[in-house]
């Protein structure tokens, strides 16, 4: 998608060229980055307060332009307008959160039990933060991941998505609106560059959330250097449907969760467990319900589904469906016809579970029959990821007794895998490590200062 020397963005719905950016060179990126060491000490020394007086005009700047940022959504990445709308009002939900929350959390602490005359706990930010961002929320995982950051006091240096430089370079306009000085900087570095600033020392913390393999290597470079890592990585989530679970509700539910954004989210619903004697009801919900997620103008407020963000995706996507018939999955329905970047949206049925270490980031959902529900979890736990796992039961007790029986990063009961920016969100095992969102994501990357006589 880009040559060495720049990124570009392309429409994935007509393949036309959005915008070229040139990559920065050695001498641009240490001008930025002396010049972004002098940003952060003027931006740190600010207090919690007077932070947030910029959160306020980043939640205004972005109510004003919510159509205008969702409109960028689904022209670099392929998501359907109504999706991409729902996304940017995600993302003033988040300010609102920060702004009720950031001052109580950020405040000094004392420890009472401390056998101390005096006892102070303080937080201070440690400089630049370097984000690698994906492509598939292009606003919300930018969000997540630098708000809170920044409420601390860091300066964010965020590396996006090489197809979503109109995005990053928006995100950056509003995020300095109204400021003399830069505490978000747009990053246009190649990979081969990346070192470059990471092994500063003006950077002290690095995020990414992305596939397994790019965080096992972007973690291996920033130990390499020490900086604070935080990954929110891969996930293979399942939706385990119990014998009494009301799937009125449960299999529409299953359905979104796969199909939302073309299957392109890493909590989605990849693995559906169905009870062997509930099988060929679930089978024709499911076949009625995903009848719905027909392909059309992505402007459209019905439209449900929509393309993958880039060529090189719906190619993975088309090697593991290949792959996928290979295992001797029965295939039960495809709604429409693949075209270029569209996967048209299709489940496959097993009463064996062979594909729970990979990932499968498209608009397929992978069904299995099972028999003894401890068999189910032990699939569920076998899995290289742990990120989050749906149960439904009309039985809240025995749901939580199974909910506390898988090890992944959030359980959801009754309900869809989904992010909230109340709760801290990330998995464990390859699907990584360290939190964000919640009031803890505030403390992620600053030094918890002890001061005490």
């Amino acid at each position: 998608m880009h040559r060495s020397d720049r990124f570009i963005s392309i429409n994935p719905t007509n393949g036309n060229i959005l915008y070229e950016v040139e990559s920065w060179n050695v001498n641009r990126i240490n001008q930025e980055l002396k010049q972004g060491d002098f940003d952060w000490k003027l931006w740190r020394d600010l207090s919690v307060k007077e932070r947030l007086k910029q959160v306020i005009n980043v939640k205004n700047s972005l109510c004003k332009r919510e159509d205008e940022a969702a409109l960028l959504i689904t022209k670099e990445m392929g998501k359907p307008i109504s999706q991409a709308k729902a996304e940017i009002r995600k993302c003033i939900d988040l300010c609102e959160y920060y702004l009720k929350y950031s001052e109580d959390v950020l405040s000094q602490d004392v420890v009472e039990e401390a056998p101390f005359q005096f006892n102070e706990i303080v937080y201070q930010p440690l400089g630049g933060i370097l984000g690698i961002m994906p492509w598939n929320f292009p606003f919300w995982q930018v969000f997540r991941f630098a708000l809170p950051a920044l409420i601390s006091g860091n300066l964010i240096w965020l590396k996006h998505a090489p197809n979503m430089s109109l995005c990053n370079q928006f995100i950056e306009e509003i995020f300095n609106a109204e400021m003399s000085y830069k505490i978000y900087r747009a990053v246009f570095v190649q990979i081969s560059d990346l070192e470059k600033l990471v092994e500063h020392k003006h950077i002290q913390g690095t995020s990414l959330t992305g596939s397994e393999r790019a965080g096992s290597s972007f973690a291996a470079l920033s130990g390499k250097h020490i900086k604070k890592t935080l990954l929110e990585l891969g996930g293979n989530d399942a939706f385990i449907v119990c014998e009494d679970a009301d799937l009125t509700e449960a299999i529409p539910k299953a359905v979104f969760s796969r199909m939302i954004n073309s299957g392109q989210t890493c909590i989605s619903t990849k693995r559906l467990y169905i009870p062997q004697s509930r099988l060929e009801d679930v089978k024709t919900r499911l076949l009625n319900e995903i009848k719905t997620y027909v392909f059309d103008d992505l402007n459209k407020s019905s439209t449900k589904i929509g393309v993958m963000a880039r060529q090189d995706l719906a190619d993975t996507v088309n090697r593991q469906i290949i792959e996928i018939k290979d295992l001797g999955f029965e295939h039960w329905i495809t709604v429409g016809e693949d075209s270029e970047c569209f996967i048209a949206p299709r489940i496959y049925f097993s009463n064996t579970d062979v594909f729970y270490d990979k990932e499968l980031f498209g608009p397929v959902l992978l069904v299995y029959g099972y028999s003894d529900i401890e068999d189910v979890l032990d699939s569920v736990n076998g899995s290289e990821f742990g990120l989050g796992t749906a149960i439904w039961s009309s039985d809240i007790a025995y749901a939580k007794v199974l909910a506390k029986k898988v090890y992944v990063g959030s359980v959801a009961i009754n309900n869809i895998v989904q992010s909230s920016p109340y709760l801290p969100f990330g998995g464990v095992k390859k699907s990584g490590f360290g939190r964000e969102l919640g009031k803890d994501s505030l403390l992620e990357f600053v030094n918890k200062k002890v001061i005490y006589s």
